[in-house]
């Protein structure tokens, strides 16, 4: 099972994304969530734009998306998870990390 991570800061978070990040190994998944997802545009923090060429799995929730309008703005390697993704991604990962 690979370690699932979710991150709900946004970009201007400079430590905590940073500390996330660091943590993510090869076969890890971050999902974003509230504010997370504006990492999942344009605005993505440096150190998670890195991730993208990474054998690491990044994904944002539909529903923070839709919320703050940014869904044209979604990077094309980030793949947007519906709540019921969201829980079969919870169920077939361990350990859960969440970064608050």
């Amino acid at each position: 099972m690979s370690t699932l991570h979710i991150l709900n800061k946004a970009p201007s978070d400079n430590t905590l994304i940073l500390s996330c990040s660091n943590a993510l190994a090869g076969g890890d998944k971050l999902i974003l969530i509230e504010d997370g997802v504006y990492n999942a545009t344009t605005s993505i923090h440096p150190a998670l734009k890195k991730q993208l060429n990474s054998n690491i799995e990044i994904y944002a929730r539909q529903t923070d998306v839709m919320v703050r309008g940014i869904k044209t703005q979604i990077i094309s390697d980030i793949r947007i998870l519906d709540d019921t993704e969201w829980v079969a991604l919870c169920v077939e990962s361990q350990p859960i990390v969440s970064w608050y």
